[in-house]
């Protein structure tokens, strides 16, 4: 069978292609909306999955089109949202919808109730009947289910940092809310060697049992405590400092430790760097998750520029290095998209710009107190008071090591070496 996939987003194109073609469907893809509705006309598929927003004409736009003029045999339409408050997806025609960031289990099984749906036309009425027992059905065992899991997402709560590393260059704050259900969040703050502190934040794809899983694997594995581990330390130099591996490498290594097996789609995104309390120095690099945001300390918030595929996702993985110099009073904000990609009743998004205008108005607090109105605002933003996925804020302020008077020899050949 033959499906027309309508998505801008290249990470969930990939994955939807990916896991449709191995599961034997023909996949056409389009990443705008005046496309889609074009190829449709040319060619009449059966089956549509979109994006309900993408450039050119809205997935609601499409949707409504195929309704409205097309005259030819049923088309099964799947909307795509990251909002699960919206029904405006269905209310445009559409049949079902899949919440972003999608189980591809769920997605092949909404698949096969569509072609059912297609197969049995002449009897819709009964298969409607059907689905709403087998509904109040799920709804109970969800809600079941739904306790146990925000009694293990107490216990994932546990397993985050008790203590951060104590240094009078750098401060660190952090918070840390989860959401409805148990997700795969996980963020650490440690110190590689002297004047040398890592930050890691990572945030599996998806919500339930597997995410937490892999998220309790990721701490152990990035733990410093085990000093066997190949991930964080070279073992050619025999200079503590000098052995710190560079950011991009620690990434490539992940990648190539955790593939993405396509049966349980699992993946990650990773935002990892590597401090130099005594310059300011910090290198890093991300594997498809939001950059850090810099507060200077004389200057407007900003986001800074990285780029990536998440862990797991292309065998042969390049990232990016990127890096930037503190000066003493600068902060740093590293957070999951569970902060920029909450929504309220009304399904507006927080959004990047609207966390710079929260910084900007807490800047005259201090670390701890500007991460508290963060995770105040973003409670407050969220419909119910809780964001549909975990929030993970971390902040790094940095103060400036004035004891000390670096070698700038020693610290070039570091920064050299952490650049990749």
């Amino acid at each position: 069978m033959r499906i027309l996939i309508a998505e801008d987003d290249l990470i969930a194109q990939e994955l939807i292609r990916v896991f449709l073609r191995q599961h034997g469907f023909d996949v056409t893809i389009s990443d705008n909306g005046d496309d889609a509705w074009k190829l449709f006309q040319q060619h009449p598929t059966r089956f549509v999955i979109t994006d309900c927003n993408m450039p050119g004409i809205s997935g609601l736009e499409f949707c409504r089109r195929i309704r409205e003029e097309y005259e030819g045999r049923y088309t099964y339409v799947i909307m795509l949202t990251a909002n699960k408050y919206n029904i405006s997806g269905l209310a445009a025609g559409a049949d079902d919808y899949v919440t972003k960031p999608f189980n591809p289990d769920e997605l092949r099984f909404r698949i096969k109730a569509g072609q059912r749906v297609l197969e049995l036309e002449d009897r819709l009425e009964d298969q409607i009947r059907e689905l709403n027992e087998s509904r109040e059905a799920l709804d109970s065992t969800h809600q079941r289910l739904r306790t146990e899991l925000n009694a293990a997402a107490d216990l994932q709560r546990a397993l985050l940092p008790k203590e951060l590393p104590e240094s009078k260059a750098v401060n660190f704050a952090w918070s840390f809310e989860p959401s409805a259900q148990l997700g795969g969040d996980t963020f650490n703050v440690f110190q590689l060697a002297k004047h040398r502190y890592a930050f890691t934040l990572a945030d599996v794809c998806g919500h339930g049992i597997k995410p937490a899983l892999l998220a309790v694997t990721l701490q152990h594995v990035l733990d410093p405590r085990y000093r066997h581990t190949p991930l964080l330390w070279a073992d050619f130099a025999t200079d503590q400092a000098t052995r710190v591996v560079p950011p991009t490498e620690v990434l490539a290594r992940l990648n190539q430790q955790f593939p993405m097996d396509m049966e349980v789609g699992q993946y990650f995104t990773m935002l990892y760097c590597v401090l130099n309390s005594e310059t300011g120095k910090m290198h890093y690099a991300t594997a498809g998750h939001p950059p850090p945001i810099l507060i200077p300390a004389d200057g407007a918030p900003r986001q800074l520029p990285g780029t990536g595929m998440p862990i797991g996702i292309q065998e042969d993985n390049d990232f990016d290095h990127q890096s930037v110099t503190l000066t003493p009073g600068d902060r740093l904000l590293l957070f999951s998209d569970g902060l920029i990609e909450a929504f309220n009743a009304d399904g507006s998004l927080v959004g990047t710009q609207r966390v710079l205008g929260w910084l900007d108005e807490s800047r005259a607090l201090d670390a701890d107190g500007q991460v508290k109105v963060l995770s105040r605002n973003v409670r407050a933003w969220a419909a119910d008071g809780r964001p549909d996925d975990d929030v993970a804020i971390l902040m790094v302020e940095f103060n400036g090591d004035t004891a000390l008077s670096p070698n700038k020899a020693v610290a070039d050949a570091c920064d050299s070496i952490l650049s990749g």
